[in-house]
């Protein structure tokens, strides 16, 4: 079967919840006001930089401490189980499954987290393959995207897919030949997305069933 690429974080799970509680309980703890969650998620799928957040409540002061704890508490299991399957997402798994080789690659710093994660939620057997790497230290984070890749495939494979929210998966995409699509589900806006040109544009997962 054909390889289909899937990115976990806006395809496949909803983690609007778990960004803003980390960034609520982060300022609040530090005796600072916080914007609401629909201006922070906005802000997000704006591509506006989190240090730019924090000035909105005089919070940059902060900054440093508070990029430190984000990345502590973002993968943490108590903040994990904020994040929510997209409506569908389970139904679109059980029907791909059955006609590709769906390999879920995702930019996180624990694999065992992310396992035990999709263990938990029940998706874990739609995937044959889990690759999983932090993109912390890489600006250029679709070549770690690309790199998990070839480092499992060794060759590009023809008619491969690869569906994810942000600029880092169109790229991936783009680098090893495969149709990209990019879903307006996760955390960047329908503007940011055509920008990078993917091939097919979907509000959500539930869109791929047009397409095939």
């Amino acid at each position: 079967m054909k390889p289909f690429y899937f990115d976990l974080d806006g395809p496949i799970l909803d983690v609007s919840e778990k960004y803003y509680r980390v960034y609520f309980d982060i300022l609040k703890s530090e005796g600072y006001d916080v914007i609401d969650k629909n201006r922070y998620w906005n802000a997000k799928r704006s591509k506006v930089p989190e240090i730019e957040i924090l000035k909105w409540t005089e919070a940059s002061s902060i900054y440093k401490e508070y990029k430190l704890k984000r990345i502590d508490l973002i993968e943490s299991e108590s903040y994990q189980q904020f994040d929510q399957l997209h409506p569908g997402a389970v139904e679109i798994l059980n029907e791909f499954s059955s006609q590709f080789n769906l390999k879920l690659v995702t930019l996180r710093s624990s694999k065992d987290q992310t396992l035990r994660q999709l263990e938990q939620l029940d998706i874990l057997p739609f995937f044959s393959q889990v690759l999983s790497r932090s993109g912390d230290s890489n600006p250029e984070k679709w070549k770690i995207k690309v790199d998990l890749i070839r480092e499992l495939e060794g060759e590009f494979q023809l008619g491969t897919s690869f569906i994810g929210d942000t600029e880092t998966d169109i790229k991936a995409a783009k680098a090893i030949g495969a149709v990209s699509f990019a879903v307006e589900s996760g955390i960047r806006s329908r503007e940011l997305l055509e920008k990078e040109s993917p091939d097919y544009i979907i509000s959500g997962i539930e869109g791929l069933r047009q397409y095939f």
